[in-house]
């Protein structure tokens, strides 16, 4: 993952909102937490903002924004402070080998002599591959959801605590 991130642009992105969510990230970064407005140079005679050059970019009170979670643009912008727009992407990087891992913690756990081959085939052959070099929130979501069940599995209060949420 990191050859790829490394061999490639850190400010390209996929095409879709990965966009928006790198300016942000690049905004916050240089502006602190007030750099989430996006602005709109065509605002004058796109009011709606139906041309906006980031996807799925909304005008709100505080400007325009192209945020779906506070978390991943804030924790971006630390390490493109730190390190550029590679360090951007240490969120979704650190993502591909923590859900591999836990891929391959739960193939064992369902029996699989070794977890090498859900480690591989999730960490070098599945979406989050995609998404580990891209700002998505996806990465990082898939990791911790991966390494939820893992922990639900393995430990009595997890299973209490999936119970408990359950009957809400």
């Amino acid at each position: 993952m990191l050859s790829i991130a490394l061999l490639g642009d850190a400010s390209a992105n996929s095409g879709s909102d990965g966009g928006g969510k790198t300016a942000t990230v690049e905004n916050i970064a240089d502006e602190g937490l007030s750099g989430v407005d996006l602005g709109y140079w065509a605002w004058e005679a796109d009011r709606a903002g139906e041309h906006h050059p980031f996807y799925n970019t909304t005008l709100t009170d505080k400007g325009w924004i192209q945020v779906t979670s506070a978390l991943m643009p804030t924790a971006s912008s630390l390490g493109a402070r730190a390190a550029g727009g590679l360090g951007a992407l240490w969120l979704s990087l650190l993502a591909v080998p923590v859900g591999a891992l836990a891929a391959a913690a739960l193939a064992r756990q369902l029996g699989a002599p070794s977890g090498r081959l859900a480690f591989w085939m999730i960490g070098a052959a599945s979406p989050l591959t995609f998404y580990g070099t891209d700002q998505w929130e996806h990465g990082p979501a898939l990791a911790v959801s991966l390494w939820t069940v893992v922990l639900i599995r393995t430990h009595p209060l997890g299973r209490k605590a999936l119970a408990t949420g359950a009957l809400f």
